[in-house]
């Protein structure tokens, strides 16, 4: 049986809340994905985005860092990368190796761009260097239902977008199993007081395109990719590990977004090593 890995949460003093798991000698920085809510993970996100990481964990100290709470209307990832910037000056000694997960993966992008001194070595997981079409019309989507506070809309239409069929004959069959998870989360999940932070991001990334910044990126990097990823299209993880000096591509064909399995545990750690 494995041991049981404890994890923590804080706020780093910039105001960056964190979950840490692992107590390995080097620190692993994950920006984590596009969430609802601020703060710490909690509940059924914080199981699920932490299993993604927990192989990691015996060789790593792990902090899967959310964004700032309380953001302006006009706060841009560029913005979001030099408040991740300034936390990690403050609390890290030396350059360190980053994850950028999906909404976190644009944000790593530009921190590698501008602040080269401060990364290691780069892991661009289930991102690129824009959002693919159909992932940018979802994300509008859900601005429109976060305006409108419909709490259980917007978990039940991500959970099917991300993890069911999103047509034909199975998509309808499907379809009310959504709406049950939405009810669950509702359950189990704290409803945000407040989604404009949520908005913001989603409006902040709508327009991002880091295609022809790409070369400035210096840090070994590697791009996780899967065929089933609904926000991203295998040509653009194809291009922005091509766009990007000394980058790999680990591309899965069976997965989806955010995959975690044998593949991409066993491209983690070979990339680490």
């Amino acid at each position: 049986m494995s041991r049981r890995i404890a994890t923590q949460i804080g706020t780093f003093a910039g105001g960056l809340p964190y979950n840490r798991m692992g107590d390995g000698d080097r620190p692993l920085i994950v920006f984590q994905g596009l969430l609802p809510n601020p703060g710490p993970m909690t509940g059924m996100t914080e199981t699920m985005i932490l299993r993604l990481f927990r192989p990691l964990a015996p060789h790593y100290t792990i902090y899967v860092v959310n964004r700032l709470p309380n953001l302006g209307p006009k706060t841009t990832l560029a913005d979001m990368a030099e408040a991740y910037a300034t936390m990690i000056r403050q609390e890290f000694d030396n350059p360190v190796d980053i994850v950028g997960l999906s909404t976190g993966g644009s944000i790593s992008q530009i921190l590698a761009a501008e602040h080269p001194e401060l990364v290691d070595r780069l892991m661009i997981y289930s991102s690129a260097y824009r959002l693919g079409d159909e992932g940018r019309a979802f994300r509008r989507r859900m601005a429109m239902l976060s305006a409108k506070r419909r709490w259980i809309g917007i978990s039940s239409k991500s959970f099917g977008f991300m993890f069911l069929p999103r047509q034909g004959i199975l998509h309808h069959v499907t379809k009310p199993l959504t709406w049950l998870v939405g009810l669950l989360a509702l359950a189990i999940e704290r409803a945000p007081a407040d989604l404009s932070d949520y908005i913001t991001t989603i409006e902040a990334e709508d327009t991002f395109n880091f295609k022809s910044r790409l070369g400035e990126i210096r840090a070994p990097t590697l791009v996780i990719g899967g065929r089933r990823d609904p926000f991203y299209s295998a040509a653009l993880f194809r291009e922005t590990a091509e766009g990007i000096p000394n980058a790999r591509l680990a591309f899965d064909e069976r997965a989806g977004h955010a995959p975690s399995n044998a593949f991409t545990t066993h491209e983690l750690l070979a990339f680490l090593a």
